[in-house]
Order: structure tokens, then sequence, then C-alpha cells
């Protein structure tokens, strides 16, 4: 099992924090892949093909990770 469907399966089944880190975990590794991306068109085909995400899934996960959503730590 990868750790993007480690990631994606505790969005499913996971409790609440569970799902919180999913996210953030997930958008914290879109936004380092997207790092090594200059042309976006390849970097969404990529992630929208091999992982089933869409272009605004991408995005928001970015933003979680990027701290614009709640984290999965309280502070």
């Amino acid at each position: 099992m990868t750790l993007f469907a480690a990631w994606q399966s505790a969005l499913i089944v996971g409790d609440d924090a569970e799902q919180r880190a999913a996210r953030a975990a997930m958008g914290g590794a879109l936004s380092i892949l997207r790092l090594h991306y200059a042309d976006d068109s390849l970097f969404f085909s990529l992630a929208e093909d091999p992982l089933g995400l869409s272009r605004t899934e991408v995005l928001e996960l970015i933003d979680v990770a990027n701290g614009e959503e709640p984290s999965a730590i309280p502070v």
C-alpha cells in the first residue's frame, strides 16, 4: 500500500483527527511534488491520473498543508 493509498483510506474510515492528518499529509506531499514541476498542467495531470484527484481537490489539499484550513493538531 502506498502512502497516498493509506492516506485515502484514512480519509474514508478514519476518525476526525485521522482525516485532518491525512489531508495535511497529502497536501504536504503534493506541495513538495509541485515544486518539481514548472508546468502546472503536467503536475495536475500527474496528480489526477494515478491518484484520482481533481484539480480543485489538489489545490484544497495544498491549502490544508499550507495552513489555510484547520490542521490536524489543535492550536
